[in-house]
């Protein structure tokens, strides 16, 4: 009697299990929907809204192939989403946003159909959902979140595929990697290596032959863009001058920023994730993490090979595809250590600097306004009403336009004839082009007037004395302050970015 009831209440378990999880999905869709416009565009979305805002698709096209390692699917999806919906955080961020919240039930999936534990599937879910790389990069007008979302589909493919050896699987499976590889390339090299690892697990015929077709279909699709782009991709890099990934540390980077927010939620992270790999290597037949172990190592090893094989420097969201899987092989460790009484403690210590580490960067992520180029555009449009502005790089006047579109008409002439000019400062400018413009205002006659501290950057004002040795003429404009000089220091972003078509210093390309 006992076996009937319970056999009779599994299912409604089970619903009801789907419904708080449901719940719980269009909670975390909803919170950060209310979060898409919490902050300004940064300098990577305006570069991008360059291309995606402007001219038809053949134009885009010619955008994208000059961004080193950009694809063209992404920057698509955003122009028709400007197209019919106008220019605003909604439409540019909403695809990343909306991948954001399907990625944390894809992973829920891949943790069931790798057979982890309940509690590291939830668990893995959750730090996932909180970790600071998935939380920036669902509000950000870029193509990596969509692309992690196609490479989870991948894998999850790919595990079905393995589990039914079912056609159609294969099909999903190119499917979803040709789709990765035509939003951002990095995104196929973390279920390359889940594939690889399940192919020679399994060692079955079919199965190997239905994998094989699928990479060499995605592969065969994206193979006319990559000859095509990767020509541009190398003269882009060439132009930026970016340091080669060997001037660099890309494993202390790696390291401190595989979840986005420093070692204090890093080194737990890596810990955990470690108990898991040592209890799969102590118990052969629980092996159930391991294709998750190599899709990390797939995406961090690969992507490190094409930065060295482009001469580029190793940035962390090019790697942003391996977290998903660290994060189950750490749920995994922390639940391999719960089942073991005397180690719950630290099981829960460890998770918890975890959790409170991501829920701390999260928070000064979303609270910092600090680089606002609408604030910065529009002081400097009211300052350059009084003189003109002179922009140390040309390429800067595109960022500012799409604040102010009537801005270039305030700019200076070649012969500086007014006696009042606006230089506006910050730290994505190119090597010396700052010190340049000062020098040159300087060796006009021009004296340094007053400086306005505008979060990342600076405006600083230029004044001609009208008589020589003589008092500057009233000003309508911000405090006086010292003079000026050019900014000192790096970017507000703690992570690189890789580059656009824009030649920028190294911290400042895409």
């Amino acid at each position: 009697m006992r076996e009937v009831k319970a056999a009779l209440s599994r299912p409604s378990s089970v619903r009801r299990r789907r419904s708080i999880a449901a719940v719980l999905v269009a909670s975390y869709t909803v919170v950060l929907l209310a979060l898409i416009g919490s902050r300004p565009f940064w300098l990577d979305e305006l570069i991008q809204l360059d291309g995606t805002s402007k001219g038809n698709i053949r134009t885009l096209i010619h955008y994208v192939l000059q961004n080193a390692g950009g694809a063209p699917l992404g920057y698509l999806e955003q122009q028709w989403l400007i197209a019919i919906a106008g220019r605003s955080a909604w439409s540019v961020r909403l695809l990343s946003t909306l991948a954001g919240a399907a990625s944390v039930p894809l992973l829920t999936v891949i943790g069931k159909q790798l057979r982890l534990r309940p509690l590291a599937v939830n668990l893995a879910a959750l730090l996932w959902a909180l970790s600071p790389l998935a939380v920036r990069y669902s509000l950000e007008g870029r193509p990596y979140m969509p692309a992690l979302l196609l490479a989870l589909a991948a894998a999850a493919a790919q595990l079905q595929l393995a589990k039914s050896g079912r056609a159609a699987w294969a099909v999903a499976l190119a499917a979803s990697l040709a789709a990765a590889a035509y939003t951002q390339p990095f995104a196929v090299f973390a279920p390359l290596g889940l594939a690889a690892w399940n192919v020679w697990q399994t060692r079955r015929t079919r199965h190997g032959m239905l994998t094989s077709a699928a990479y060499a279909s995605a592969g065969l699709s994206f193979l006319p863009w990559l000859l095509t782009a990767s020509a541009h991709w190398r003269e882009t890099i060439d132009h930026s001058q970016a340091p080669s990934i060997w001037n660099g540390s890309p494993i202390a980077v790696l390291v401190r920023e595989c979840l986005g927010d420093g070692y204090p939620a890093a080194v737990p992270a890596i810990l955990l994730a470690a108990v898991a790999v040592a209890a799969m290597m102590r118990h052969p037949s629980s092996r159930a993490a391991m294709p998750a172990l190599t899709a990390v190592l797939a995406s961090v090893l690969l992507a490190l090979a094409a930065d060295a094989s482009f001469h580029y420097f190793f940035a962390i969201r090019q790697v942003i595809y391996m977290v998903p899987f660290l994060l189950l092989l750490s749920a995994e460790g922390a639940a391999t250590l719960w089942a073991i009484p005397r180690c719950k403690p630290l099981a829960a210590a460890m998770v918890a600097v975890l959790a409170g580490a991501a829920i701390t960067k999260d928070y000064r992520h979303l609270t910092d306004r600090n680089e606002d180029w609408n604030r910065l555009s529009r002081r400097l449009s009211q300052l350059g009403a009084d003189g003109c502005i002179l922009i140390p790089q040309a390429d800067d006047l595109a960022l500012y336009e799409f604040f102010e579109p009537e801005i270039a008409r305030e700019l200076c002439k070649g012969s500086l004839s007014s006696n009042r000019i606006v230089i506006p400062l910050h730290p994505y400018l190119r090597p010396g082009n700052a010190q340049r413009a000062i020098d040159t205002l300087t060796a006009g006659g021009f004296a340094a007037f007053s400086t306005e501290q505008l979060g990342f950057a600076k405006i600083e004002v230029f004044m001609r004395p009208q008589k020589p040795g003589g008092s500057f003429p009233p000003m309508h404009g911000g405090p006086e302050s010292p003079a000026p000089s050019a900014p000192k220091g790096g970017p507000p972003h703690s992570d690189p970015a890789k580059p656009q078509s824009r030649a920028r210093p190294p911290h400042a390309l895409k």
